[in-house]
């Protein structure tokens, strides 16, 4: 479930997936290696959620995407952690 909430929020800024998950692997700890396939595709190559509208209401975000990770995955601990 914590995977599948930081991809929905992953849309919100175009972030290439490796540094994507790599900052992932930051947050929560994870020191194994990362193992990328590039020989099969990921999905599609571009998630990109347009914001211009809420952008054009003065919406902005008010914290960073390493902020966000970090508050989910505590969330995420409390919640359903161990």
């Amino acid at each position: 479930m914590f995977f599948k909430i930081l991809s929905t929020v992953k849309t919100f800024i175009e972030t290439a997936t490796i540094y994507f998950w790599k900052l992932v692997s930051d947050v929560v700890g994870f020191s194994g290696e990362i193992l990328w396939d590039f020989t099969k595709p990921n999905g599609t190559p571009r998630k990109v959620l347009n914001v211009d509208k809420i952008k054009s209401l003065g919406w902005k975000p008010k914290i960073s995407l390493r902020e966000g990770i970090k508050s989910t995955y505590q969330w995420y601990l409390k919640n359903y952690g161990k």
